[in-house]
């Protein structure tokens, strides 16, 4: 699945509002995004700046759906990083499926998906509940960028608010894959 997409998100729902959403699938993003976004995608598809007021949409091109059909073992793992990153990111199960459908190598992409929510579980097991939601979507936007930089960039571009500085090294400890960037297309 184009990480990209969750990168632009993600960094979206985090620079809006300090309200912490009662329900995340009820968030209104469209009014979110309306009322204090602007995410800058640069060429090579990073994330530049999230801390203007303006709001600025760059569309990103779709790919073409390139494999119709996923095996039973790739809906079964795509449902566990569905479920996992759900409070965090808004997209229904379809949606993803449909967008791991777009990638060349889903189960490489699969794969790195896996590992993201592996990280991510143990950050959210020692962090749950409502007041930490933040924390929670700020460790996942850092995972996200770690995914596609290397860990100093990750960290620089995730604008930490919310994590101590402890949680970022843990983060960054577990997550053990090669930064993957992603490319337009792909």
């Amino acid at each position: 699945m184009k990480r990209i997409l969750f990168i632009f998100l993600t960094i979206t729902l985090l620079a809006c509002g300090n309200e912490t959403p009662t329900n995340p699938a009820e968030t209104p993003v469209a009014d979110t995004i309306a009322n204090d976004t602007t995410t800058i995608l640069e060429d090579t598809l990073s994330v530049a700046d999230t801390t203007a007021t303006d709001t600025t949409v760059v569309e990103i091109p779709q790919g073409p759906i390139i494999h119709e059909t996923l095996t039973a073992e790739q809906i079964e793992k795509i449902k566990r990083i569905q479920l996992t990153f759900s409070e965090v990111y808004l997209l229904s199960l379809e949606e993803t499926i449909d967008n791991f459908k777009r990638d060349k190598d889903p189960d490489g992409e699969i794969a790195i998906w896996m590992h993201m929510a592996e990280v991510f579980n143990i950050f959210a097991a020692e962090n749950n509940g409502e007041k930490h939601f933040k924390r929670r979507a700020e460790a996942f936007k850092l995972i996200i960028l770690r995914s596609v930089k290397p860990a100093e960039e990750a960290i620089a571009d995730a604008n930490i608010e919310h994590l101590t500085e402890e949680e970022v090294t843990a983060i960054m400890e577990n997550y053990k894959l090669d930064a993957m960037p992603t490319k337009a297309g792909e």
